[in-house]
């Protein structure tokens, strides 16, 4: 290879891992959005006093087994 063929590569190749290493940490921020969000929503329905509503935070499976209580 000639040298301007190798430093055409290496720059190729540097792009493309930076950009890679950028569309990895969006996908990071959009799952601390989501649970930042679904945090927010929780204490908001503690707060308030819903405890039937807390139980649908639950994961599908536990909530099936376990009763709402009544307040």
């Amino acid at each position: 290879m000639t040298g301007t063929a190798l430093k055409t590569t290496l720059i190729l190749l540097t792009l493309s891992l930076l950009t890679g290493c950028k569309t990895l940490n969006l996908m990071q921020d959009k799952k601390e959005e989501t649970l930042q969000d679904r945090l927010k929503a929780y204490q908001s329905t503690v707060r308030w006093g819903y405890p039937g509503q807390a139980y649908n935070f639950l994961r599908q499976d536990i909530a099936a087994k376990t009763p709402v209580p009544l307040t």
